[in-house]
């Protein structure tokens, strides 16, 4: 029954947007499209809420794959502490593997502080490979490569900061972490100016300084 209900939900939703969509109606489609995906949100968080229960408590246990290639269950504390620091560490270090990251193959042609850098060579154009590069590294050094007399305007003004974050859902996550822009959206509706200020200076200088500031 609950799914009929759902399911009638979304053709209504879906029709209305059909009848806005042909008319001058953009605001009120992309109104009916956050509904639709509010509501799957909620229905998708209420399902995590049924199956934790009202009284879930963090982690207990984790199953692992030990030195020996063996599976084992961790209970204590202080070990499931020191597997997850470890495992962070790691999942968060990927981008160090890359081709032009810290321990990529490509390390030294990125690097500034190698003088044998090959960074003028990428911005003037040029071919650049290194030995063992896959097909997806060659599509993304020859999109590096592509010369154009375009230019971006990275000015970024607190009207963008405005524009940007007023209109999104609280709920909405800023990455994977699951961090939420609330804070983000307080300062876009605020009527004392200075926080989204701020934060819109610090996002355009770390743009000119290309170099994300904390």
């Amino acid at each position: 029954m609950k799914k009929h209900q759902i399911k009638l939900r979304e053709d209504f939703l879906d029709n209305k947007v059909d009848t806005l969509a042909g008319g001058d109606s953009g605001k009120k489609v992309q109104a009916i499209r956050s509904i639709k995906a509010g509501e799957k949100l909620q229905r998708d968080f209420r399902i995590i809420k049924n199956t934790l229960g009202k009284n879930h408590k963090g982690l207990e246990k984790l199953e692992i794959i030990n030195a020996l290639g063996q599976p084992e269950t961790l209970t204590e504390k202080v070990e499931l502490q020191k597997t997850l620091l470890a495992y962070n560490a790691l999942h968060y270090q990927q981008s160090n593997e890359t081709p032009g990251g810290s321990r990529g193959p490509a390390r030294s042609l990125f690097d500034p502080d190698n003088p044998e850098n090959s960074i003028e060579d990428i911005l003037a154009g040029e071919e650049v490979n290194w030995e063992g590069i896959s097909a997806d590294s060659a599509m993304w050094m020859a999109e590096l490569g592509v010369i154009t007399d375009t230019i971006i305007d990275t000015t970024i003004t607190e009207d963008h900061y405005i524009k940007h974050f007023k209109s999104h859902p609280e709920r909405t996550s800023s990455s994977p972490a699951g961090l939420h822009l609330g804070h983000h959206i307080t300062a876009a509706k605020a009527a004392d100016g200075c926080l989204r200020q701020v934060l819109s200076t610090i996002c355009h200088i770390a743009i000119k300084a290309a170099c994300p500031l904390p």
